[in-house]
């Protein structure tokens, strides 16, 4: 896993990538795939795409078991879960550790959107099942809403006269999670992404 692929691109299949400062690494091609991959089955499927960006966290004073165990029950249960509702959702995650003690998690939630217009909902779904996955009570602060430099979600309608653009800023902006830096010191246990295949 550790010898994935890097490159360093300014595009990836004719979209955009994010090429701040924290990129200069450059981005793991497979992580680069699967958003890609995820998006355009979605945006094809669908008249109605909304695509939300945001991260998971530990508690501070909680020791993390490195491996992957709680992501992949919160990526079951929270996918299960949203399509009962027919919300057909498809979720990448990406593993990453900084300075912190705890890893955290990058995630892309892609639903149909004539199901959700805005994330709100998804964001309380989002802090439900990562709390009880870590097994800590309900905590919407573990959930970052990764708006910083703007929303962290796009509503992505195919007959809009700037859907391309908004494809393509959509791309730029979860391509961040392909970034090198912060994923170099994986442990052996730890798979770098998982999620849905389209």
């Amino acid at each position: 896993m550790n010898n994935a692929q890097v490159v360093k691109v300014e595009q990836y299949n004719g979209m955009p990538v994010y090429n701040g400062s924290k990129a200069s690494e450059g981005h793991y091609v497979d992580i680069l795939n699967r958003v890609y991959g995820v998006l355009n089955y979605q945006v094809q499927k669908h008249n109605k795409v909304l695509v939300v960006r945001f991260d998971l966290h530990y508690p501070a004073e909680m020791n993390a078991m490195q491996c992957n165990s709680a992501i992949s029950q919160f990526y079951d249960r929270f996918t299960r879960n949203l399509k009962r509702n027919g919300a057909d959702p498809k979720l990448v995650w990406v593993w990453e550790q900084c300075s912190s003690h705890n890893p955290h998690y990058h995630c892309m939630l892609t639903v149909d959107g004539n199901k959700h217009q805005h994330p709100q909902n998804l964001y309380a779904k989002a802090a439900e099942h990562w709390s009880r996955a870590i097994g800590v009570a309900c905590n919407e602060v573990l959930v970052d809403y990764c708006n910083q430099a703007g929303p962290g979600y796009y509503n992505l309608r195919r007959n809009d006269p700037d859907f391309v653009e908004k494809c393509n800023k959509c791309f730029e902006r979860c391509s961040y999670m392909a970034k090198v830096r912060s994923k170099e010191d994986i442990p052996k246990e730890v798979h770098r992404h998982g999620g849905s295949r389209c």
